[in-house]
């Protein structure tokens, strides 16, 4: 038996399918990735106005 089996061009054209495939995944996922760091950083500037408010009504209040 041979260890060395010759592609098929159809399994060829899969492979590189799933390859560029996997490159457009991973690009998706890299510009999500991206979004989720703009909106976590906006998160916490809003956070910290709250707790900033929050602080200063606290102060005022006693």
């Amino acid at each position: 038996m041979k260890e060395e089996q010759k592609k098929s061009p159809v399994s060829e054209e899969t492979r590189l399918s799933q390859v560029v495939s996997a490159q457009t995944n991973f690009s998706e996922l890299a510009q999500l990735l991206r979004l989720a760091n703009v909106q976590a950083s906006h998160l916490d500037d809003t956070l910290r106005k709250i707790n900033s408010f929050q602080l200063k009504a606290d102060i005022k209040s006693r």
